[in-house]
């Protein structure tokens, strides 16, 4: 099961690797981004757009990993409070 998992991920990567590769060449206009006064490397669009839609997938997952701590936690105390009712229930 692990292997086909694996394969799977690996499966899913290439695609997003040949997509992105596409998506590039769809867009090929070269553009060089400024801001915060600095210019930074001139690359074709798409290799922009996608540059932008990872970091913004990365900070999304990092500022959600608080609630999502959070929620965890309050499942495993949880969890451990039905434990220990249930083990004090059976030894009644």
């Amino acid at each position: 099961m692990k292997i086909i998992r694996r394969f799977l991920a690996f499966f899913l990567i290439a695609v997003a690797a040949g997509a992105a590769a596409v998506f590039i060449e769809v867009n090929p206009a070269d553009t060089q981004i400024n801001g915060l006064g600095l210019n930074f490397l001139i690359l074709p669009l798409g290799a922009w757009l996608i540059v932008f839609l990872l970091i913004g997938v990365l900070l999304g997952w990092l500022l959600s990993l608080p609630s999502v701590a959070r929620i965890s936690w309050r499942a495993q105390r949880s969890e451990r409070a039905l434990k220990k009712r249930a083990d004090e229930s059976a030894s009644k």
